[in-house]
């Protein structure tokens, strides 16, 4: 019983989450539209949007419901007239299956209502996007996405799998169907070194697009285990390299001009732990000269996911990487300040 009504308040609880955002006024309407068409697909609840032109579709999906039900009924029956079994053993396997059933539409509602509470919070920033195209979301990326995360039963997943259906959401095309797939496959260690490189990363970014992220080893070699003190040995790399997270050549470089600040201005600064920074000379230098940073470089799978992966302080890492900057001529300054 206890399990019951804990299943209904979270189907209450997303249904109500989703008709607040599908017939919220500050979501541009492409949005709602693709809230609407994922939440249809993966809450298990039937959401009648208090809208009258919706009406009709959601009376077709009530008898797609009926439709459906009459339909395990009837393959139940067949079942245990069609094989030679122990009924008490064909009850058990049909208990077990529904089971599982119950398990996966309760953490896809769960993901589901993650995925609301972030639409509702961005709606105010949403509808000062005006003027930007946005494309009705895939059905087979919805697919794909309801086939992983309805596996994901624990807290830390299910926030990240609302945080990407959010995302795409509101900018289709924004987490590919391999990153999807990729979040499904980690497990739990995998996870931990995943957030660790990306509580260490640092990265070049422009209105949520990312042109590099990788983490340094500091003068040191991450293909030697340069970075094995901070947690990141080099079988730690290979794993994450394995699950296609960040690329093979563990020393690749890229041009970090874009951070250095020159007359008190900054392209583009850099992004570390959650903050973003100014390289500043501490002497003069020519505005075109190369200052390349070399490292792990994380994929495009590995930066989409950056985008949603909760950052963790690394004290130890963030202090040393201030040093080795400090070391190649530059003060480490947050931008809003670079005249200090």
């Amino acid at each position: 019983m206890e399990n019951q009504d804990q299943a209904q308040s979270i189907i209450t609880d997303v249904a109500g989450a989703a008709i607040s955002v599908i017939s919220g006024v500050s979501l541009p309407a492409p949005v709602r539209r693709n809230a609407l068409k994922a939440f249809d697909q993966l809450c298990a609840a039937v959401v009648d949007i208090p809208v009258a032109y919706l009406e009709g579709f959601a009376q077709a999906k009530r008898a797609e419901n009926a439709a459906r039900a009459e339909l395990i009924k009837r393959s139940g029956d067949q079942i245990s007239s069609a094989i030679e079994v122990d009924p008490a053993y064909a009850r058990a396997a049909a208990s077990k299956f529904a089971q599982k059933i119950v398990r996966e539409r309760q953490s896809l509602d769960q993901v589901s209502a993650i995925a609301a509470a972030k639409l509702e919070q961005a709606s105010e920033k949403a509808s000062e996007s005006n003027g930007a195209e946005i494309p009705e979301i895939s059905e087979d990326w919805i697919n794909s996405f309801e086939n992983e995360a309805a596996q994901k039963s624990s807290a830390e997943m299910q926030e990240m799998f609302g945080s990407i259906l959010a995302g795409e959401i509101q900018r289709p095309g924004s987490f590919s169907v391999r990153t999807v797939k990729i979040l499904g496959q980690m497990d739990a260690t995998s996870a931990a070194l995943f957030q660790k490189i990306c509580s260490m990363a640092i990265s070049l970014q422009l209105n949520g697009q990312f042109f590099d992220s990788r983490v340094a080893p500091l003068g040191g070699n991450a293909a030697s285990n340069g970075l094995a003190k901070y947690g990141l040995s080099f079988d730690s790399l290979n794993t994450l390299q394995e699950y296609g997270l960040v690329i093979s050549d563990f020393n690749s470089y890229m041009d970090y001009r874009p951070a250095i600040a020159t007359n008190n201005k900054v392209a583009i600064g850099f992004t570390h732990a959650g903050a973003l920074h100014a390289l500043v000379p501490k002497e003069e230098r020519s505005a075109s000269a190369e200052f390349r940073v070399h490292g792990v470089m994380l994929t495009k799978a590995g930066r989409e996911l950056l985008r949603v992966v909760p950052v963790l302080p690394e004290p130890a890492y963030t202090a040393d990487l201030v040093t080795f900057f400090e070391a190649q001529g530059f003060r480490v300054v947050p931008v809003g300040a670079t005249a200090a």
